[in-house]
């Protein structure tokens, strides 16, 4: 008996380390429940979820929906939002270790959390009770044992706390922040913004955006098209950073068995970027403004503090400076303080940052409006759009007027503060009845922006009469180049190249001496990392293009061993190359060290509900644990531009792919009976 029991603990002990070592290769089954009881529902709905991220739900009320929705997020995107939550509650800290102290300090010093506990508090009844029932339907998806056991939760040792309905605008405050593009007042002197770049909150963060791999706002796009065969359509690129999850889940709301809502919605709220409902479409630029200037001598600085409790449980006391009406006084660095200041310095005069953050507002009304067959204003972050009433006669813009950065020629206007927009609105006009099929714009990869700077560069080689055969077949390759940035093409690797050697502005500033030494630099530099043989020398490597796991930001030296592990497992990813900044499809270009935008969701729709609504982006399939992520090369999910969400499956169109094939699971939601 007693070698039978010896036999039998060795089994079992066998069968645990087996069980452990699956499930640390294997994970755990991320497939929903086939049925859950919840409370919060008003009766029975339907949640289908599809392996590329897409939820169709179908609800007997919108408030239904609502839930619903919360639902799926906590499913699909719990690592995203619950992250998202802690640095806008400026928390990350007692996550990562005090590595993570000042980005928890400008998350702070913003008052990310204290604005949207006040907003929250001013909101109407019915806004409110919306946003409460979404928190409920989050919380219910939290406590499922498939989300609750999922990797990063497991490696960082979450147990998730509840979600409540204000945390939504906090989300909403950092989504904001995040989406902030810079512009200074203009001053006598000029160091406005050089006061933010040696700050305190701009090093911090810098450090909060890497950690959520979430930036490059500025470069989005969003576009009115007219097409012959459906008529008006809107179009969105949305440059999300670097982050190899999904920022935004596609959705489609039925009520009782119609369509109602459909679009692409931001995890942790009920804001949807591009969207459209009974009253019409809509497509947000998703942008917000901040400005740097110096305060004057009759503002008067207020100072309040607040405490910090890292991982180890030590309190860090934060200093917050701000002026009467809610601007931030930025902190110079030490290091800085004697360059950066003079006679009329920067730490003399308090370099402050506006922003419309620092009120209490909020866009949750809008947020009430898309669920209540209404347009949104989308007004309070000063964000601007174009939609499309639901009559489908006419466009009209959303957002103050002043800010439209406009470009609108051949059929299609554009609606954009990206940098590039020079060179966008060159393309756009050169290309005229040889412009791409205006649904298919963001694809276009195609740049104006090297033309004479190649024809320029080809000829001082020519007239160099250059021997080295190197040289001549680089040469043989750009005079080729049809200055389409493909994933394909050996020249975009040597002209963005070259760049990084020589300005391509002004064309007529290229002497041969240049034009030879940039070549014969570009040659060393890729030779050096791709090998000799040109044909090596693809787009898809030379851009260098990597996506990154949420999370994995700035590290201690010693950090403790479960962020060790969370840091080990989740390792970058690269992706092939394609597109670049002055083409419409996008593409980092290769002179950015930092804040490399590799992710990019693109998009088109129409009006009416139901019709194929469009949209493509790159994503990281992290569907299981640590055994999948010790491949060096991990394959990457790129959706179909024509992946649908007005049915998973349905809305078909000619050169599209077939996503009826695509699994999909459904989750019955029941209500709880007293």
């Amino acid at each position: 008996m007693r070698v039978f029991s010896i036999v039998l603990g060795i089994l079992v002990g066998v069968a645990a380390i087996v069980s452990v070592l699956i499930y640390l290769t294997f994970g755990i089954s991320t497939k929903p429940p086939d049925s859950v009881v919840v409370q919060g529902l008003s009766t029975v709905s339907y949640v289908r979820f599809s392996e590329t991220g897409t939820v169709r739900i179908n609800a007997a009320t919108l408030e239904d929906a609502a839930f619903s929705l919360g639902f799926s997020h906590a499913v699909n995107h719990s690592w995203e939002i619950l992250l998202m939550r802690q640095a806008a509650l400026g928390r990350l800290s007692e996550w990562f270790t005090s590595v993570a102290l000042p980005e928890d300090k400008l998350a702070r010093k913003l008052r990310l959390a204290e604005y949207a506990r006040r907003a929250f508090d001013e909101l109407q009844p019915d806004v409110a009770g919306l946003l409460n029932t979404y928190a409920r339907g989050i919380n219910a998806g939290l406590k499922l044992d498939q989300v609750r056991a999922s990797a990063p939760l497991v490696l960082m040792e979450i147990d998730p706390e509840p979600w409540e309905a204000w945390h939504s605008l906090s989300v909403e405050r950092l989504w904001g922040w995040l989406g902030a593009s810079f512009e200074t007042v203009p001053d006598p002197d000029s160091l406005a913004l050089a006061a933010w770049e040696v700050s305190e909150e701009a090093a911090a963060d810098r450090s909060l955006r890497s950690r959520l791999h979430v930036f490059g706002f500025q470069e989005n796009i969003v576009a009115a098209v007219e097409n012959n065969d459906s008529g008006k359509n809107l179009l969105f690129r949305y440059v999300t950073g670097d982050t190899g999850v999904p920022v935004f889940q596609p959705f489609a709301i039925d009520i009782d068995g119609r369509p109602r809502l459909e679009g692409i919605s931001l995890p942790g709220t009920l804001f949807i970027p591009a969207g459209r409902n009974v009253a019409g479409a809509w497509a947000d630029l998703n942008q917000s403004r901040v400005s740097v200037h110096f305060s004057s001598p009759s503002d008067s600085i207020h100072i309040t503090f607040d405490r910090i409790t890292t991982s180890r449980n030590r309190e860090e006391l934060v200093k917050i400076p701000f002026l009467s009406d809610g601007r931030l006084v930025l902190t110079i660095m030490d290091q800085h303080r004697e360059t950066a200041s003079g006679a009329d310095s920067v730490v003399a005069r308090s370099a402050v940052l506006e922003w419309p953050g620092f009120r209490i507002n909020s866009n949750a009304p809008q947020w009430y409006k898309t669920f209540n067959d209404q347009l949104p204003d989308n007004t309070s972050f000063s964000m601007s759009g174009i939609q499309i009433p639901g009559d489908g006669l006419s466009f009209r813009w959303s957002g103050p007027a002043s800010e439209l950065k406009m470009i609108d020629f051949n059929g299609v206007i554009l609606l954009t503060e990206s940098q590039n927009r020079t060179f966008l609105n060159d393309l756009l006009r050169s290309r005229e009845d040889k412009l791409v099929e205006p649904a298919n714009l963001f694809l276009d990869s195609q740049s104006d922006a090297f033309v004479s700077f190649t024809d320029s560069l080809v000829a001082k080689i020519e007239d160099a009469r250059i021997i080295n055969v190197r040289i001549k077949e680089a040469i043989d390759y750009i005079r080729a180049w049809d200055q389409v940035f493909d994933r394909a093409s050996i020249a975009a690797s040597l002209i963005a190249t070259i760049s990084q050697f020589y300005s391509v502005h002004p064309y007529d500033s290229l002497t041969t001496e240049n034009a030879v030494d940039g070549l014969q630099a570009a040659l060393d530099t890729l030779s050096g990392q791709y090998g000799t043989d040109m044909r090596s020398w693809r787009w898809e490597s030379v851009q260098n293009r990597w996506l990154y796991f949420p999370g994995d930001g700035v590290r201690s030296d010693n950090p403790p061993r479960h962020v060790e592990q969370f840091v080990r497992d989740f390792t970058p990813v690269r992706v092939a190359g394609h597109g670049h900044p002055t083409s419409f499809s996008w593409g980092p270009d290769l002179s950015k060290r930092q804040f490399r935008s590799s992710a990019v969701w693109n998009g088109r729709f129409g009006v009416e509900l139901g019709s194929v609504f469009e949209f493509s982006h790159e994503a990281v399939s992290y569907t299981q644990f640590l055994g999948r992520f010790l491949a060096e090369n991990r394959s990457v999910d790129r959706l179909s531009l024509y992946s649908t969400v007005g049915g998973i499956g349905t809305g078909q169109s000619g050169n599209t792919a077939n996503t009826s094939t695509e699994k999909t699971w459904s989750t019955t939601l029941i209500p709880e009976r007293n």
